[in-house]
């Protein structure tokens, strides 16, 4: 994962390194996950995350459906049949707004959209905690892309 994301450093706490572990044991037909959290302090501002070895056939709608039911699961809201999209140059990006928890111990929830994108082979996922604005959210993710393709 990069060390920055739209300016933002990636974040290593304990819980954010508990997170990653987690991912990291889980596997999902042969499915590897990736992730990172951006931010300053201990305040996350994204959550930036690849997919690879997807089977063919999966579209990224699919696993930000998956994700949608995560955030879902863990007592938060998302809105999975409220999918946006949004095309810049060759990439389309499909959103849905969420709101929840990030980590057990937060005291709040953070409300973000939720956006994925393919890349290549491979499935990316960003948790945009800095808007609710679906074109804001996918200028975020269109600017990560950029980054990650140079």
């Amino acid at each position: 994962m990069p060390d920055e994301v739209a300016g933002e450093p990636q974040l290593s706490t304990e819980e954010t390194r508990a997170v990653a572990e987690m991912l990291d044991s889980i596997s999902v037909g042969g499915i590897e996950i990736d992730m990172a959290f951006y931010g300053e302090g201990e305040n996350p501002t994204f959550m930036l995350a690849s997919y690879s070895n997807i089977p063919p056939g999966v579209p990224p709608e699919g696993l930000l459906r998956g994700a949608g039911g995560g955030i879902i699961g863990a007592g938060g809201t998302a809105d999975v049949e409220d999918i946006q999209t949004r095309a810049r140059g060759a990439i389309t990006y499909s959103c849905i707004p969420f709101s929840g928890k990030l980590f057990p111990t937060d005291s709040a929830s953070a409300d973000g959209l939720a956006c994925v994108w393919a890349e290549g082979e491979d499935i990316w996922l960003l948790m945009d905690l800095t808007t609710t604005a679906i074109d804001s959210a996918v200028d975020h993710a269109d600017s990560i892309h950029l980054s990650l393709a140079s």
